[in-house]
């Protein structure tokens, strides 16, 4: 069973402690990362002290580890995908 670290996971994890502005997901070090954008450093460090160590996932998967970013702002591009259906 695979276990899928999405933009709607990661929103539906991080927003239990604050607005979350903006998410980035990508691939590094063979891995998956993400930064999460708050409004506020006091809203990332609840978020951080609280979520350090835990798993996405019930069993033990896909398990937290949290560090601050050196970016104050996100930049996150927004493609925008048409598809027609043909019946």
């Amino acid at each position: 069973m695979q276990y899928a670290v999405t933009v709607d996971v990661l929103h539906t994890v991080f927003s239990g402690f604050g607005n979350v502005q903006k998410i980035a997901i990508f691939e590094k070090n063979g891995g998956t990362q993400a930064l999460i954008q708050y409004p506020d450093v006091a809203t990332a460090a609840v978020a951080k002290e609280t979520l350090e160590g835990h798993c996405i996932y019930d069993g033990g998967y896909c398990k937290l580890h949290l560090s601050y970013s050196r970016h104050t702002d996100l930049n996150v591009k927004v493609y925008i995908c048409a598809l027609e259906l043909m019946s």
